[in-house]
């Protein structure tokens, strides 16, 4: 009985996971297509929340809070949490990342689309910051 239950919970707990992931990916492509998103990359102003949500109703504030934005220039996506680990991508100021794990106070671990590629990879916190208002 318990470890049917244990079973049960895992399960649960693996497919509520994968489905938060790709809540975030579906937002994270919304944000993407943005056009004031699109403008923040070459213009130098991060795009805000409300920036996002006047383009697209269907998103809700709190569901913002998942995404971080790039605060510098040649910021790199790395392999693993260590400044040592190989480097998958250079990422731009005003990038929007989706964070998919934040259990290492110093990185976080992000999701980006660059080209129409989706790419995982590790970035140091301090060279993000949260949405604006």
């Amino acid at each position: 009985m318990w470890a049917q239950q244990f079973f049960l919970w895992l399960v649960f707990s693996i497919l509520v996971g994968a489905l938060e992931d790709l809540v975030k990916e579906k937002l994270l492509e919304i944000i993407n297509n943005t056009e004031g998103y699109i403008l923040s990359l070459t213009e130098g102003k991060a795009v805000s929340k409300t920036s996002i949500i006047s383009s697209n109703t269907e998103v809700a504030w709190d569901e913002l809070n998942k995404f971080r934005t790039i605060t510098a220039e040649n910021v790199r996506l790395r392999k693993s949490p260590s400044m040592n680990s190989e480097v998958i991508e250079v990422l731009n100021k005003n990038r929007v990342v989706a964070i998919l794990d934040t259990k290492d106070r110093q990185w976080l671990f992000v999701q980006v689309i660059i080209g129409g590629e989706k790419l995982q990879g590790w970035v140091n916190r301090s060279y993000t910051k949260q949405l604006g208002l």
